[in-house]
């Protein structure tokens, strides 16, 4: 409780007082950090059961709390996308109510959510690392607001553990990775570190440090033993900030030679339900995604 308090008060000094956004999130990453890294230590003392050799899932792993057909439009489309670019992958789209056919979580993540101490955010990333982490699944999760232009590449879908990957020194929370978009076998030491991370942190917290803190945690165990590291280090790269950068153009009204450069760039968009403008042009990306035939 002293935690929660004490990390309350140090995000109302931040707001108050730091008036560099920059900065105030490079303060707020820091701070949490510190906070984690009894966790992140404690992970190096857990001993894993070692897996069966694992032949590989073509399963790609989609999540919408209250259920697909409850997606808004722009959500639908993303699924559609991933179904029509990906068609040798089993794609499925788990909701709330469908989870624990698949997976069997610790009841105190449920509890969590509907007591409203979890957000659906954090939650799903407990889902996603369950899901990977399990002897019989691994695969690929793609959150649901990804839009694929094109196939993921294999070199993605062939590695141990995967994910898109940030500069440290350019990233305001100086991670090296983005959670939206992870690939991993079962038998991944950096998956099974998330999960015992994951585990010890909710464990003993009921609140959320820093909404980057799974971000947090997979760099600060990317380097944390030869075997985590021997994982990063050999995993392609593929910049997760370039696939934000169609988002940066949703709205804007829509232009072929941009969209062709977008999509040459990455198959894989980052985009976001959230914060439309009062008005949106007819001639824009969002609407030319929403209108294309897939």
């Amino acid at each position: 409780m002293f935690d929660k308090f004490r990390n309350s008060l140090f995000k109302i000094f931040l707001e108050l007082c730091i008036f560099d956004k920059n900065k105030r999130a490079k303060l707020k990453a820091q701070h949490a950090k510190k906070f984690l890294r009894k966790y992140i230590d404690y992970v190096i003392t857990v001993k894993n059961i070692p897996q069966k050799e694992y032949s590989g899932n073509n399963i790609i792993w989609q999540y919408w709390h209250q259920g697909k057909e409850n997606a808004p439009e722009l959500i639908q489309k993303c699924f559609e996308s991933v179904k029509h670019q990906m068609p040798e992958y089993e794609q499925i789209i788990l909701s709330f109510d469908t989870i624990k056919n698949y997976v069997d979580l610790p009841q105190r993540y449920y509890s969590l959510v509907e007591q409203g101490k979890m957000p659906i955010a954090h939650f799903s990333d407990i889902l996603r690392t369950y899901l990977l982490a399990d002897p019989r699944w691994g695969g690929t999760w793609v959150d649901s607001t990804i839009y694929l232009t094109g196939k993921i590449p294999d070199d993605i879908m062939n590695s141990k553990f995967c994910v898109l990957q940030k500069n440290p020194q350019t990233d305001n929370q100086e991670n090296k990775m983005s959670c939206f978009f992870i690939h991993s076998r079962p038998d991944s030491a950096n998956i099974n570190a998330l999960k015992n991370f994951l585990d010890k942190y909710w464990a003993e917290n009921d609140f959320v440090i820093n909404y980057f803190f799974y971000e947090h945690a997979s760099t600060m165990l990317s380097d944390l033993t030869p075997e985590l590291k021997q994982e990063w280090d050999s995993m392609p790269y593929y910049d997760a900030e370039i696939s934000g950068n169609l988002q940066k153009e949703m709205f804007k009204e829509f232009s072929e030679a941009t969209w062709n450069k977008l999509i040459s760039q990455t198959s894989i968009h980052k985009l976001s339900y959230k914060k439309f403008p009062e008005q949106i042009l007819k001639n824009s990306y969002y609407n030319y995604i929403i209108n294309k035939e897939i």
